[in-house]
């Protein structure tokens, strides 16, 4: 699948996994939101790299994998993989896999919200997991 939206969003996903927040910054809107399950809303460039720096910290080694995109008009779920490896207490590689719901504007991310299954992000953006393979 290639669309220009997609290729911005794996860009930010690899720049994620460097912690390199101002690929995130240039390719978001300034009123970019972030809307987590867990913590909260958070607004604009400062408050959306902060909140990255500060789970990242803990970190010694995180790669973003996006394993899936669904395009959905303004709108792209992504299903990704997360490796982390703490710095302190264990060697343990921790692997989360998620669901966000991306929302293009004019080439830029305006909107991302974070689920903690594929299958909740797909609901947000109301399709189904059958719809997400139709395209396959």
């Amino acid at each position: 699948m290639s669309d220009v939206d997609i290729e911005t969003l794996r860009a930010v996903l690899e720049a994620a996994s460097r912690g390199d927040w101002d690929v995130l910054v240039r390719a978001a809107h300034p009123d970019f939101e972030l809307k987590t399950q867990l913590v909260g809303t958070h607004r604009g460039h400062e408050e959306v790299r902060r909140f990255f720096e500060d789970r990242w910290e803990a970190f010694e080694e995180v790669v973003v994998e996006p394993e899936a995109f669904v395009r959905v008009g303004d709108r792209i779920v992504t299903r990704v993989l997360i490796r982390a490896r703490p710095r302190r207490g264990t060697s343990a590689l921790l692997e989360i896999r998620n669901g966000d719901v991306w929302t293009m504007r004019g080439g830029k991310v305006a909107r991302l919200e974070t689920f903690p299954k594929f299958e909740d992000a797909l609901a947000a953006a109301e399709l189904s997991e059958h719809d997400a393979h139709a395209d396959a």
